[in-house]
């Protein structure tokens, strides 16, 4: 471990990650830290005018790397990639750090792994912003369902740990053409760790009485830019702001005195209406959004997203920061949710109207976790998938269907400069024997091939009517997923008007197994907004 790079007059160890067991505050000593940032001409360097005209990205958090990806992104319009290296297999305890309890230096085998797909990345003309989702004393709740690790935000060795570690890995990748950016913590979770999430005015107290604390994210992203310069005075530097980056913690960011900066903010939606199980198939956009959380719904348009943002315009305006440093690092829906692929089109068209950046959330990361595959369409997960993965007997990415979709064709159009075209998206009706194949599979005794069955009727909409009934008695399957798989076909082959079939899935709502009482409720959120 090197020198620190601030003073050490306090030393907390925390013997627990919880962030709702918070100790006192530790402040750190009244005194210059923060040094002078390194001395820049006056002119832009090559990196940062990467980020002189608007750029289009995704996000990518893999847990194992395709040598294919960057390739596949390339010919999908993207031109840059967000990169969260930390779920990548590691050669000791976490990846590149080593251990997030005590780092001591970058693992080498895991710096080379990050090396050659930055270089994969280069060959394929992809810029790469580099961000970490685990620092010392910080690790990121989701998307593992683990407990958020809040340490950093509480103890002065790990902020010390943080900027050894970002220093050190700036020294190795700064000259890699690929880098276009470092993000140094992805959605910091410093106000979220003594129970704030919203900027009422509670949270205005406690960030004044918070300021010189290891509760400070302004003063720990002005000294994380300095341990970053002591390596690397060129590459651009993204902030991510309070409130988990949300728009509306951003005019709560002081900019750090540094001209290469830029500043993100991730989806402005409420978690309600965009993650599934927040959402629980209650909310569509545009015409049944929340009033407030867990409220009644209520129609947004397009510039109700626009008033969502206005946190952002606040802070750039206040503050005098250009259009192009200013990037939606994060944007996403689940793809199953009813008017996602209308409510990524609009938050596009605002983004655009900005001219900021923006990179959603996320391409191709793989694994079982599908939710922001938009390639897939808003099908459900078959019983192959799930069981398959489950015992491991195949790679998940391996089993995905991409399909011709709403979600995607908003995203691809967006990618390439063109709006997006649903006229010609119509199912595709199978032959008369195939139908009637797959409606006799429906009571097939293996239950693998009723619920694919079942799906694959979905892909032939109303020109599988006649597999209505059919679909109706699988409602009442003695396996979850038919049941789930049955719900989501009718959903794409029964008449809007049919009662019968309609009030038979609203019994569905009060299902045991939550994924059938979900797809219910998505079923009928589709039938409200005509979809």
């Amino acid at each position: 471990m090197k020198k620190l790079i601030i003073p050490m007059f306090f030393a907390l160890s925390l013997s627990i990650w919880s962030c709702r067991s918070i100790p006192e505050k530790v402040y750190i000593p009244d005194t210059d830290i923060s040094g002078q940032l390194s001395e820049k001409e006056s002119e832009t360097s090559e990196k940062m005018n990467f980020w002189n005209s608007p750029k289009k990205g995704a996000n990518y958090l893999p847990s194992n790397y395709n040598s294919e990806y960057f390739k596949a992104a390339a010919d999908a319009g993207i031109q840059y990639i967000r990169l969260g290296p930390n779920l990548l297999p590691a050669d000791d305890k976490d990846f590149l750090i080593g251990d997030l309890d005590n780092y001591q230096a970058i693992n080498k085998t895991d710096l080379e792994v990050l090396l050659d797909i930055l270089d994969d990345a280069e060959k394929s003309g992809i810029a790469v912003i580099l961000t970490m989702f685990e620092l010392p004393g910080h690790k990121y709740g989701n998307p593992n369902e683990e407990e958020t690790d809040c340490r950093l935000w509480n103890d002065q060795e790990y902020w010390v740990q943080s900027f050894e570690f970002w220093k050190d890995l700036a020294a190795a990748v700064k000259d890699h053409p690929a880098v276009a950016a470092y993000n140094p913590v992805n959605e910091p979770v410093a106000a979220y760790a003594f129970g704030f999430d919203e900027p009422d005015s509670s949270f205005r107290r406690w960030l004044k009485a918070s300021e010189g604390t290891t509760a400070d994210l302004n003063l720990f992203n002005k000294m994380i830019v300095k341990a970053i310069r002591e390596a690397d005075s060129n590459t651009p530097i993204l902030l991510d702001g309070y409130l988990w980056a949300d728009p509306k913690g951003m005019p709560y960011t002081v900019p750090v005195d540094d001209p290469y900066i830029l500043y993100s903010f991730h989806n402005p939606a409420p978690w309600n209406f965009s993650s599934l199980s927040g959402n629980m198939g209650r909310y569509s956009y545009p015409d049944a959004m929340p009033a407030y959380w867990n409220g009644p719904q209520e129609t947004w348009d397009i510039n109700r997203l626009a008033e969502l943002l206005k946190p952002v315009e606040k802070f750039a305006e206040e503050n005098g920061i250009p259009s192009n440093r200013i990037i939606a690092a994060e944007f996403w829906c689940n793809r199953r949710i009813a008017g996602c692929a209308e409510y990524l089109n609009d938050l596009i068209h605002l983004y655009n109207r900005h001219e900021w950046h923006w990179s959603f959330w996320s391409y191709r990361c793989g694994g079982t976790f599908t939710a922001y595959e938009y390639e897939l369409g808003d099908a459900p997960d078959s019983g192959e998938f799930i069981v398959k993965t489950r015992k491991g007997a195949q790679k998940p990415e391996d089993l995905y269907i991409y399909t011709d979709n709403r979600s995607w064709r908003v995203l691809s159009a967006a990618l390439n400069n063109t709006e997006p075209v649903f006229s010609d998206l119509v199912p595709q009706p199978s032959s008369a024997s195939e139908l009637a194949g797959l409606i006799s599979n429906l009571r097939d005794e293996e239950w693998i091939v009723r619920d694919r069955s079942a799906l694959l009727l979905a892909e032939s909409g109303p020109y599988a009517a006649e597999a209505v009934p059919e679909l109706i008695r699988l409602l009442d399957d003695e396996e979850w997923i038919v049941r789930r798989s049955a719900v989501y076909a009718l959903s794409k082959i029964a008449a809007f008007d049919d009662e019968q079939v309609w009030n038979e899935v609203e019994k569905l709502r009060n299902d045991e197994e939550d994924a059938v009482r979900v797809q219910a409720a998505l079923a009928l959120g589709l039938r409200k907004a005509g979809l």
